[in-house]
């Protein structure tokens, strides 16, 4: 798809701003100024949508907020002004981001951005954003050092936010998993982590290792495989000989499915459970794993965590054939964002959303969303919860956790019994 005008009814801040600011500076002078957007303007309120477009987590956030663009405008717009969407490909790295940064702000003028996708290229932003002064809401990246400028200076960074859970408040939600789901339905209180070798999953484990501890559950074993392994054995047989009953898996690549698969072909002694990220891929990832994701339970899946939940994800699921990766849910609240602020504050102008969006109380697709300080979306099982459901066959990711919007109960794999 070509990151053209439509209209419709792994690196750290610090590294980047080291290794990066140069060349930043250097392409950012001479780029001019947007102008500022008022009530005044009559136009079309004018949406960026950033990620990485021939990829299916930046494909579904352009899919999303076009959902959201047409359901606003078939009710009359944002302030009686229709949405017009324009799109830019970062392609999941840095220099493109960059790139489809300033295509959104300078070229097409847009008065908000939502999406973005991978950590490294969102870091890569942030002096983006500030310079534009382009309301920026993330749906997909979730390292917590994106958010850290706010605080470190707000005048500058305030334009960002995010409307999705970083990855420390991610493993919060695992730790309650292991909390309310296997200590307290089924008893088990022996845990083993096996975590890829990347930042983001040993900062996860980190937080993961720490809760379990104070919910007086027991880390009998821990591991960080290569991000290339194809070989599970040797993490089944170390964790089996700790007597672990839970083996916790944080994988965001290919190795996601190669797990899952090689747990059930060996029978493990032991649930298989946690972040694996290819498991979001509810359309398919009982066929990409010949069925034998059953009984895995991970995060992400199709909830009750609002009025609004099942509707987004039935209208997805019937246009498009299949189920929307989570930085769909996102972009199509971040959508719904912008329109409540714009209209809360009764102007489209760029500070006036910003001060809006910080007082937001919306009940989105992904819970109830609101901002802290540092413009992070709030967490926890009454706000944006990490949904987790249990493989019970093909497209049936049944909601386990949070137990109020379950829609059944946990089953141990039926060997274990």
């Amino acid at each position: 798809m070509r990151p053209r005008a439509r209209q419709t009814p792994g690196v750290r801040r610090r590294e980047f701003l080291t290794l990066g600011g140069a060349t930043a500076a250097a392409a950012l002078s001479g780029l001019r100024p947007r102008p500022s957007w008022g009530a005044a303007d009559s136009g079309p309120v004018r949406i960026g949508v950033l990620g990485p477009l021939t990829d299916f987590t930046g494909r579904d956030i352009q899919r999303a907020a076009q959902i959201a663009a047409e359901e606003i405008n078939a009710a009359g717009g944002i302030l009686g002004r229709p949405i017009q969407l324009f799109s830019a490909d970062s392609e999941g790295v840095p220099e493109k981001a960059i790139q489809a940064m300033q295509q959104l702000a300078v070229r097409d003028q847009v008065h908000a951005i939502v999406g973005g996708f991978r950590s490294g290229a969102i870091l890569a932003l942030v002096p983006y954003v500030a310079r534009f002064k382009t309301p920026f809401i993330i749906t997909g990246a979730a390292s917590p050092d994106i958010m850290t400028p706010v605080g470190e200076n707000y005048a500058a960074n305030k334009y960002l936010f995010r409307a999705w859970v970083n990855s420390e408040r991610q493993a919060l939600s695992l730790a309650f998993v292991c909390r309310d789901i296997f200590k307290g339905q089924v008893g088990w209180t022996r845990f083993a982590i096996d975590s890829e070798n990347l930042k983001w999953a040993r900062d996860f484990a980190e937080i993961l290792k720490g809760k379990l501890r104070e919910y007086k559950l027991d880390l009998v074993y821990e591991t960080y495989h290569d991000p290339a392994t194809t070989d599970f054995t040797p993490v089944f047989k170390a964790a089996e000989s700790a007597k672990a009953q839970v083996l916790l898996e944080i994988i965001s690549n290919q190795a996601g499915f190669v797990i899952v698969k090689q747990w059930r072909d060996q029978r493990v002694p032991m649930a298989l459970a946690g972040n694996n990220n290819p498991s979001y891929l509810v359309s398919s990832f009982w066929k990409d794993t010949e069925g034998k994701c059953q009984y895995e339970l991970s995060a992400y899946t199709k909830a009750p965590l609002s009025k609004r939940s099942v509707p987004f994800w039935d209208k997805f699921e019937q246009r498009f054939g299949e189920t929307p990766f989570y930085t769909g849910t996102g972009a199509y609240d971040a959508v719904n964002l912008i329109k409540v602020a714009a209209e809360a504050a009764k102007s489209m102008d760029r500070d006036a959303l910003v001060t809006s969006l910080e007082k937001v109380d919306y009940e989105g697709v992904i819970g109830r969303i609101r901002f802290d300080k540092l413009h992070e979306a709030i967490t926890g099982p009454d706000d944006v919860p990490v949904s987790y459901g249990q493989w019970l066959g093909e497209k049936k990711k049944v909601a386990i956790w949070p137990e109020k919007f379950s829609q059944g109960k946990y089953q141990p794999p039926p060997w274990l019994k």
